[in-house]
């Protein structure tokens, strides 16, 4: 069970969870959600980039593709020195 405000626990749980995942639906909001929460509040772009990818690259769901595209793109950018 993950605390709340375990940002760290559910990016773990949500990685764990897209490990094993086909690319449906499910994953694709799993991957936008592990995102948010590392670009957010773990502020690990990397891993923000990759999740992001994942999602644009599963193509679902479609409401946020848009927002996974600029916010890789920020993810980028903060890892450039």
């Amino acid at each position: 069970m993950i605390a709340k405000g375990d940002a760290k626990g559910a990016a773990d749980v949500l990685e764990a969870y897209l490990d094993d995942a086909s690319e449906d639906a499910g994953a694709g909001l799993a991957a936008f959600l592990l995102g948010r929460i590392a670009q957010d509040q773990l502020k690990d772009p990397e891993r923000a980039a990759a999740a992001f990818a994942r999602t644009i690259q599963i193509g679902s769901p479609r409401a946020v593709q848009e927002e996974a595209r600029v916010r890789r793109a920020r993810a980028l950018d903060a890892m450039t020195p």
